[in-house]
């Protein structure tokens, strides 16, 4: 499974960590901060604002890496479906 993770804060790379240690393909992480857009973090790139979640058709599922996110996870997948 691939994932696209929402947050590339800590809570966002403890489930990068987290995800990459059990198996699954991690696309990137996307955070609203620009200064993030194009660092890596444990290998895995921050690929933009966690409104192009609606836009990767590569991604298998999303998961959430920052608290207070879900209204806008789900809103971002609405989009996507």
């Amino acid at each position: 499974m691939r994932l696209v993770i929402i947050g590339a804060g800590g809570h966002g790379q403890v489930a990068a960590d987290g995800a990459i240690a059990a198996g699954f393909g991690v696309l990137g992480l996307l955070d609203d901060d620009r200064v993030l857009f194009g660092r890596q973090f444990l290998g895995v790139n921050v690929l933009g604002p966690i409104e192009a979640a609606s836009l990767s058709s590569k991604r298998d599922a999303c998961l959430s890496g920052t608290r207070g996110w879900s209204d806008q996870l789900a809103r971002c997948l609405e989009r996507a479906v």
